[in-house]
């Protein structure tokens, strides 16, 4: 895409735009008159190897991520502990949600220190486990490390997890 657009530059070319070449119009502009947009596109270093996204994964996601074949070669066990782990982070996350929530909500409220409202609220922000929190990561501002360290410390990922090498 780069070099469409710097070949363009280059030729300096009265080149109608044909409908394959609009999406790329669409998206960074009139190359004739020189008003273009280049997307600078982040590379974020990974922080974990792959085996240890692998377990990450399986943690949040379960079973879902294997398919039936898969599952239907696991012995029982394996499915159990899988299922059991999910299970627990997922109650965990939950949790986190709900705190960094109540946090966020809270900083709101303490705004109206008068309203009968915002006090009952504030007086009331306790956890409730069976509530499941629909919130993105995103939402909540969490990331990848914060989710990772707080699955570590509650022993739901193993205690080696920062030990382990890829392959």
């Amino acid at each position: 895409m780069k070099d469409i657009l710097i070949e363009a530059l280059k030729n300096n070319s009265e080149k109608v735009f044909s409908t394959t070449n609009m999406e790329q119009y669409r998206l960074f502009g009139d190359i004739q008159s020189k008003k273009y947009y280049i997307p600078k596109q982040r590379y974020e270093q990974p922080a974990y190897n792959n085996i240890q996204n692998f377990i990450y994964k399986r943690t949040i996601c379960g079973l879902s991520i294997y398919n039936k074949k898969e599952i239907a070669e696991m012995t029982r066990e394996e499915r159990k502990e899988i299922s059991t782990t999910h299970k627990q982070a997922q109650k965990e996350i939950n949790v986190l949600k709900q705190k960094v929530l109540i946090e966020k909500t809270n900083k709101i409220f303490n705004l109206f220190p008068n309203s009968p409202l915002a006090k009952s609220i504030l007086n009331n922000s306790e956890i409730d486990v069976t509530f499941k929190y629909r919130v993105s990561f995103d939402d909540l501002n969490l990331n990848k490390n914060q989710i990772v360290n707080m699955l570590y410390k509650k022993h739901i990922l193993p205690e080696n997890f920062y030990d382990i090498k890829s392959a």
